[in-house]
């Protein structure tokens, strides 16, 4: 070709309209026409390919969700099942409660019971005798403790603890001194000390020692009586 020769004017080629897949088919139409047995079969398999991985796909999605609810389910039938049966316990629990609470109050009211009936039997006199002797050197040392640290008073000493004496001791020891009578026990110390004029004169006075005299007098009685 020369040089500087205009070369001859070209279009460019036209774009073809975007076409339907439908467009395609018909124009394909004679061609599929005269195998469409073959096209059907192609496309029933291709129906039955499409449709089978479509099911599949579809099934094990949800049997993976109905597998994680049906796991979900028992969880919560399982916690369901152990709060019933903490329940369970814990009703039975109060029942046992109550009827330990039942056997409780029955059981205090019959060592109440008890005790009173206790505290209303005679004391055997020889106990009473004892008993009484303790508590009166008792009070005999604690009298003389006093007088100790206190010499310069011994007169009001004197006469408070001997006040004392009769108010706590004074009615029991005189019951006591006629319940020894009716054993035949008597002494002259004894019945003097504890004469009824002298348990209940608040205003006389005695000493340590008049309390050990009947404690003394009571241990030799006591002595003398069975079990």
């Amino acid at each position: 070709m020369a040089q500087g020769q205009n070369l001859p004017f070209q279009r460019p080629p036209e774009k073809q309209p975007l076409r339907w897949p439908f467009n395609h088919f018909q124009e394909e139409w004679p061609i599929v026409s005269r195998c469409r047995w073959s096209f059907i079969s192609v496309l029933a398999a291709t129906s039955v390919i499409v449709f089978g991985i479509t099911h599949w796909l579809v099934d094990h999605l949800y049997a993976a969700r109905i597998d994680a609810r049906d796991a979900t389910i028992k969880s919560v039938e399982a916690q369901r099942d152990s709060y019933k049966s903490q329940l369970d316990v814990a009703s039975k629990d109060i029942q046992e409660a109550a009827h330990l609470r039942s056997e409780l109050a029955q059981a205090q009211a019959d060592d109440a019971a008890l005790r009173k009936e206790i505290n209303n039997r005679p004391t055997p006199l020889k106990n009473r005798c004892l008993s009484m002797a303790k508590l009166l050197k008792e009070a005999a040392n604690a009298w003389d403790k006093e007088l100790k640290e206190q010499p310069s008073a011994t007169f009001v000493v004197n006469r408070n603890f001997w006040a004392g004496t009769v108010n706590e001791y004074g009615q029991k020891l005189i019951k006591l001194r006629l319940d020894l009578l009716d054993y035949g026990l008597r002494s002259t110390t004894f019945q003097s000390l504890t004469s009824d004029q002298a348990m209940m004169a608040y205003s006389q006075t005695g000493t340590p020692d008049d309390l050990r005299k009947i404690a003394e007098e009571i241990e030799r009685f006591a002595g003398q009586l069975k079990e």
